[in-house]
């Protein structure tokens, strides 16, 4: 089965109803949606293989992604 991970800011504290319902059908069409904090997002990226990190690099900025989640969080511990 396909994972889909979901990862966001804990400042995060409601979700828009469009949202909700994007992650409604990809739950919907038989993919398991999971979700968690930068670590967990980081030891998941670790299983990916090179060229699709840079594919996911090219099309989402992945890695700038994780920086700013990473800055968030840091925030967020003091």
């Amino acid at each position: 089965m396909t994972t889909v991970f979901i990862a966001g800011s804990i400042n995060i504290k409601n979700l828009d109803p469009k949202v909700k319902e994007r992650i409604n059908n990809i739950a919907a069409s038989n993919f398991e949606v999971g979700g968690g904090d930068v670590s967990q997002l980081e030891e998941l990226i670790a299983f990916m293989s090179d060229h699709a990190k840079q594919k996911a690099n090219e099309k989402i900025k992945l890695f700038e992604r994780i920086s700013l989640l990473k800055h968030d969080q840091a925030e967020l511990s003091f």
